[in-house]
């Protein structure tokens, strides 16, 4: 038995009392006092902690108290709430379920320090309260600390290794992470512990169908659909898949099924307008497109969409839309791109480049938009320093994985061209300025910007109306016209123009324009 000396005891019991272990400090406190009857100071703290036992057991307020500070927090009265419970904790600073309220009011003010804070608190009071680990997870994972908040989980796991609802929203961490297996594995977890988890079900569909496995997914939706027949995403999942494998006729009436049972679900009225368009339907394609406005006003995807089938032609496409489009498909991208849709621009481009310069390294390279790699790949044997550049955070997590960057940068290219120290020999941006559609910033930007002489390598979808237009599609096309009057104005020389079979779409191949600039 480990003996301890008072200034032991004393510590000890402060910590107990700290702890709200109040019997315990007691318990320790009246012994050294057996000891040394005369010891001010253990005497002190021992009324002290008398007077906490006073108050209620295990420093809890009576029950009037938290059942009023409950009511508050129930009645939507957030603020309130948090401020008594901020109270109470001073009188009562081991009464966890306090602690908890504070925590709870905190997390749905947006104050996440302070809740965050409150259920550490909660948790050094209960070490086995799995609902504490949980709601810390929840307020890590709003703060946008998405590894904290997996152990918070897992630490509320080991507790209760029945709680479905945590391996579910690891899975939807990883799964934003771009971790598919593991968040599938979560997934599958969660629906063992609870068959009728129908969100589980669904988002297990997603995580399969953004692996590659669209007929896994296809099971897994309709498990969902089982659970729950009315499950408006599920409906609109499937009709993704057969968007995606050319089934329009079955995808739009999936998508119609979607909205009938969710009129405000605007991602899916979005799809059912892509679908409407691509059948050639464009007056309902507007009609879709202009419900899903109408439910979210600020939708960039769908405004966008709309200009294109509409006639108009704004610069670029927005900055939002082009994330997301590129997040959603990072997973799968390269594989359909290359082996489905027979895109070269990457490799074609660089032997270009190796024409114009057999000998000579690229040097320090930029590569704009560089999606998953694909043109950084073929180049970085011939490069000094190569750097990628990309809107999607989920696109550069795929380029990392090839290990071919000195560096890669999540900015919008123009930003990036504005922003930063240019000092490169070649700017690459294949397949990119289908989605810029003037570009007279970004080569003016590079023109003036860059400290040294440097060539810009790009694609383009072609087009043999002067100028640039955005396409049904959602693109823009650019004439090879526009690009030499771009060229006369900013003092640039074309030194190589060639027209390529770009990529397949429906069937057919998009004709590209492969330039060289030298500046």
């Amino acid at each position: 038995m480990t003996v301890l000396t008072i200034d032991q005891a004393l510590t000890r019991a402060k910590s107990h009392r700290e702890r709200g272990e109040v019997e315990d400090a007691r318990h320790l406190l009246e012994a050294v006092l057996e000891a040394f009857p005369n010891h001010s100071e253990a005497r002190k703290d021992l009324e002290g902690v008398k007077a906490l036992l006073r108050c209620g057991d295990n420093l809890n307020p009576p029950q009037e108290v938290i059942d009023r500070v409950l009511s508050i927090y129930n009645s939507g009265q957030l603020l309130s709430a948090f401020e008594e419970a901020k109270v109470l904790t001073t009188d009562y600073p081991g009464a966890f379920v306090i602690w908890n309220i504070m925590g709870a009011a905190a997390a749905q003010l947006e104050m996440l320090d302070e809740a965050i804070n409150a259920f550490e608190k909660v948790i050094s009071l209960k070490p086995d309260y799995a609902d504490g680990y949980n709601n810390l997870g929840n307020a890590l994972k709003m703060q946008g600390k998405s590894n904290e908040a997996i152990k918070a989980y897992t630490r509320a796991l080991e507790i209760n290794p029945a709680y479905a609802e945590n391996h579910f929203k690891i899975g939807t961490i990883l799964k934003n992470q771009g971790y598919l297996v593991e968040a599938t594995a979560s997934y599958t977890r969660a629906l063992e512990l609870k068959p009728d988890y129908v969100e589980a079900q669904t988002n297990l569909g997603v995580v399969l169908e953004n692996q590659g496995l669209p007929d896994e997914a296809l099971v897994a939706y309709r498990k969902a659909l089982e659970i729950n027949p009315n499950y408006a995403e599920a409906h609109n999942n499937i009709g993704s898949i057969f968007k995606t494998q050319g089934q329009l006729t079955v995808a739009i009436e999936a998508f119609k099924k979607a909205v009938e049972i969710n009129p405000n679900f605007a991602y899916a009225f979005r799809n059912l307008g892509i679908s409407l368009r691509e059948s050639g339907r464009y007056n309902e394609a507007v009609q879709s497109f202009k419900r899903a406005l109408a439910i979210e006003p600020k939708f960039e995807e769908v405004q966008h969409l709309l200009h294109a089938i509409t006639n108009i032609t704004p610069d670029s496409a927005p900055t939002g839309y082009v994330e997301g489009l590129f997040d959603y498909y990072a997973s799968g991208f390269e594989h359909s791109l290359v082996s489905k849709l027979n895109y070269q621009a990457p490799k074609l481009l660089t032997e270009i480049m190796l024409k114009q310069n057999p000998t000579e390294s690229f040097g320090k390279v930029a590569d704009l938009g560089c999606g998953t790699g694909l043109f950084g790949q073929e180049v970085h044997t011939m490069c000094e320093s190569l750097v990628g550049i990309d809107v999607s955070q989920a696109m550069l997590r795929e380029a990392k994985k090839k290990n071919v960057y000195k560096e890669l940068v999540h900015c919008e290219i123009v930003k990036y061209l504005d922003s930063e120290v240019l000092n490169f020999d070649y700017f690459l941006a294949s397949d990119v300025f289908v989605y810029v559609g003037n570009l007279i910033e970004v080569f003016q930007l590079i023109k003036s910007k860059n400290q040294r002489r440097g060539r810009l390598v790009f694609s383009t979808e072609h087009s043999e109306e002067h100028g640039f237009h955005l396409k049904e599609t959602g693109r823009y096309v650019h004439s090879k016209s526009y690009i030499s009057e771009l060229c006369d104005k900013l003092e640039l020389k074309i030194s190589h123009f060639s027209l390529i079979q770009l990529r397949k779409e429906r069937d057919n191949f998009i004709v590209g324009g492969l330039y060289i600039l030298d500046f």
